[in-house]
C-alpha cells in the first residue's frame, strides 16, 4: 500500500490531504492548550476554595478540643487539594509534553512537506514542458508532411504536363520540402523517445519517491497525533486511582463524624466544675429580726455561680471556671516539663562534652562550656520554679496540699540516655538553693510532703563516685532505699539495701 503506486496522479488531492493533516494537528495543539488553562484555573479555583473554608486554628488550645465533625472538614479541604493537584500535573502534562510536541511536528511536517511538494511540483512542470515540446514537434512533422505531400503531388502533375522548366521547379521545391520533412520527423521521434523516457521516470521513479516520502511524513504526523492522545489518556489513567483516594478520604472524612464524641467535648470545653446550686431559702418577714432581707445578706439570688470577669485573663487561670482553670493548669504545666526535658537532654550533651574535653584536652577547652552549663542551669531552675507555681495553682483548684505526685513530675523528665551533670560541692545537698528558698514560703502547709516512704526503692541508673562531703558511691544497677525524695535541688538521700550507709546521689542518676 503505497501512495506511489495508488496516488501516481493525485498529487494534488495529497496536497489537500496533507494541508488538512496540518490543521488538525494544530486544532489538536490547540486542544491541548485550552484543556491545561481549563485544568489550571479548575486547580487554583479549587485551591482557593480550600484555603477559604479550611477550618483555622484560632489558638494553640484548639488542638485539645478538636470535634469530629471540625477535623472531618479539615480532612475533606486536604483531599479537595490533593485533588487539585492531580489537575495541575495533568495540566501540566498536556502543556508540556502534549502541546509543546505537537507544535514541534507541526512545524518539522510544515517545513518537510513544503520541501517535498516543491520538489514534485518542478517534476511534474519537467514533464509538462517534454510534453508541450513533443507537441510542438509533432505539429511542425504534421505540417512539413503536408508540404512535401502537396510538393509531391505538384511534381507529378507538372511531370505529367511535359514542361521542362516547370518539372526543374517542381522538383527543386520537392527536394526541399522533403529534407525539411525528414528534419521535422527526425526532431519529433527524438522529443518522443526523450518525452516517452522522461514519462516512464517520473511515473515510477520520481513521483513515487515524492509520494513515498510524503506518506512517511504523513505517518509522523498521525503518529504524532496518536502519541499525544496517548499521553494525555494515560496522563487520566495515573491520576484516577490517586483521585479516587481522594474521594475514599472524602468518605472517610464524613464517616468520622461522630455526635456523640462531639458532645463529650463541647462537655469537656465548657464545664465549670460547679455544683448545682441547691434551692433558695425563704425567708418571712414576719418573724422577729428579718424585717431586711439584705441584713442576712441571703437576699440577693444567685442564679450563676461563675461570671466572666473584664480585663486581660490572669496568669494563674483563675479568671476561669475550677474544671477549666484546671485544664488550662495542666496543659501549662506539661508545657513546662518539656521545657524541662529539654534543657535537661542539653544540660547532659554538655557534660558529656565537658567529661570529653577534661580527658582529651587537644580536643576542646572546658572554659568555653562553663558559661553555657551555667545558663542552662539557670534556665532550668527558673523553669522549676515556674512549675512550682503552676502546681501551687493546681493544688489551690483541686483544694488539697502540694503533693509529690505532682512535683515530681520533673524527675520523670530527668532521665535520659546518658549521664547527666554533677552538681557542684557548692550546690550540695547542704545549701539550698533558688528553688528551695522559693519554696519556704510553703513550708507551714508542706511539711514531710517531699519525705519519701523510708522502705520506697530505687535503682541507680548509672555509677556516681561519691567524692564530695555527704555523697554516697553507688554502682550502676545497684538496688537501694529512698530516706529523703528530691526537695527540688536535684539530689535525693539513699541509704544501702546492706548496711547503715546513706548519702546524696543526683537525682538524675536515679530510677525512682
Amino acid at each position: 500500500m503505497s501512495w506511489g503506486m495508488e496516488l501516481w496522479d493525485q498529487l494534488d488531492n495529497v496536497e489537500k490531504h496533507t494541508a488538512w493533516g496540518l490543521e488538525f494537528v494544530d486544532k489538536l495543539s490547540k486542544f491541548a492548550r485550552e484543556k491545561a488553562d481549563i485544568e489550571l484555573a479548575y486547580a487554583k479555583q479549587l485551591r482557593s476554595l480550600v484555603k477559604k473554608y479550611q477550618p483555622k486554628k484560632s489558638s494553640k488550645e484548639d488542638d485539645e478540643i478538636r470535634y469530629t465533625y471540625v477535623c472531618a472538614m479539615e480532612n475533606l479541604t486536604n483531599e479537595v487539594g490533593d485533588f487539585a493537584g492531580q489537575r495541575e500535573l495533568v495540566a501540566e502534562t498536556l502543556m508540556g509534553k502534549v502541546a509543546t510536541e505537537l507544535l514541534r511536528v507541526h512545524t518539522m511536517v510544515k517545513h518537510e512537506r513544503k520541501t517535498m511538494l516543491m520538489d514534485g511540483k518542478r517534476h511534474q512542470q519537467n514533464l509538462e514542458n517534454c510534453g508541450k515540446q513533443l507537441e510542438v514537434a509533432r505539429r511542425r512533422y504534421e505540417r512539413e508532411f503536408r508540404e512535401w505531400e502537396k510538393a509531391q503531388q505538384l511534381l507529378e502533375k507538372t511531370e505529367s504536363e511535359g514542361i521542362k522548366a516547370e518539372i526543374d521547379k517542381a522538383k527543386q521545391q520537392a527536394a526541399q520540402r522533403q529534407r525539411a520533412h525528414d528534419e521535422s520527423k527526425a526532431e519529433y521521434a527524438m522529443l518522443h523517445s526523450t518525452f516517452n523516457d522522461e514519462q516512464k521516470k517520473h511515473y515510477f521513479t520520481v513521483m513515487p519517491s515524492v509520494l513515498k516520502s510524503l506518506q512517511e511524513l504523513d505517518g509522523q504526523r498521525v503518529s504524532a497525533v496518536g502519541a499525544a492522545l496517548t499521553i494525555t489518556a494515560s496522563r487520566e489513567q495515573e491520576v484516577l486511582p490517586i483521585m479516587s483516594k481522594c474521594v475514599e478520604g472524602m468518605k472517610k472524612a464524613a464517616d468520622s463524624v461522630q455526635p456523640d464524641t462531639d458532645a463529650q467535648r463541647v462537655i469537656e470545653a465548657y464545664k465549670s466544675g460547679f455544683q448545682i446550686p441547691g434551692d433558695v431559702a425563704f425567708e418571712d418577714l414576719s418573724q422577729a429580726g428579718s424585717h431586711d432581707l439584705g441584713a442576712s445578706g441571703k437576699g440577693k439570688l444567685i442564679l450563676w455561680p461563675w461570671k466572666r470577669t473584664k480585663g486581660p485573663p490572669a496568669e494563674d487561670f483563675s479568671h476561669l471556671p475550677p474544671e477549666q482553670r484546671r485544664k488550662k493548669l495542666q496543659h501549662k504545666m506539661d508545657e513546662l516539663n518539656r521545657d524541662i526535658a529539654k534543657e535537661s537532654d542539653q544540660s547532659v550533651a554538655l557534660q558529656k562534652m565537658r567529661d570529653v574535653y577534661t580527658k582529651n584536652p587537644q580536643l576542646g577547652d572546658t572554659a568555653i562550656l562553663d558559661p553555657q552549663i551555667h545558663e542552662n542551669k539557670l534556665r532550668l531552675d527558673k523553669l522549676k520554679q515556674e512549675l512550682h507555681k503552676y502546681e501551687t495553682w493546681m493544688m489551690e483548684v483541686d483544694g488539697k496540699p502540694l503533693s509529690r505526685s505532682i512535683s515530681s513530675r520533673t524527675s520523670s523528665y530527668r532521665v535520659s540516655q546518658g549521664p547527666p551533670e554533677s552538681p557542684t560541692p557548692t550546690c550540695g545537698p547542704s545549701q539550698p538553693t533558688s528553688s528551695e528558698s522559693f519554696d519556704d514560703e510553703f513550708d507551714d502547709d508542706d511539711d514531710g510532703v517531699y519525705e519519701a516512704e523510708p522502705q520506697k526503692q530505687c535503682r541507680a541508673a548509672y555509677a556516681f563516685p561519691g567524692d564530695s562531703d555527704g555523697t554516697i558511691a553507688v554502682a550502676e544497677g545497684e538496688a537501694l532505699f529512698v530516706v529523703e525524695a528530691d526537695a527540688g535541688q536535684g539530689w535525693t538521700l539513699v541509704k544501702r539495701q546492706t548496711g547503715q550507709a546513706q548519702g546524696y546521689v543526683p537525682t538524675t542518676y536515679l530510677l525512682l
